[in-house]
């Protein structure tokens, strides 16, 4: 199970229900959820100093991307 932190504009919320075999799409959804940015305009960035990931291929998997809790 992963853990992750989504900061956005309306404060930083903790994400729970996704593991390494959920989907890019579910991500998406879930940031959807709690934020309200639809999924089509998220800017989802990781590490440090941040990077954008490139998240098109809503079918591909967490574990393929350097995504950790």
């Amino acid at each position: 199970m992963l853990r992750l932190r989504c900061k956005a504009k309306n404060g930083t919320h903790l994400m729970q229900g996704l593991t390494h075999q959920s989907c890019v799409q579910e991500l998406k959804d879930k940031i959807e959820e709690l934020t309200g940015i639809p999924c089509d305009v998220q800017k989802i960035m990781v590490g440090y100093p941040p990077s954008s990931l490139d998240l098109r291929n809503g079918e591909a998997h967490l574990k393929d991307y350097p995504i950790k809790s």
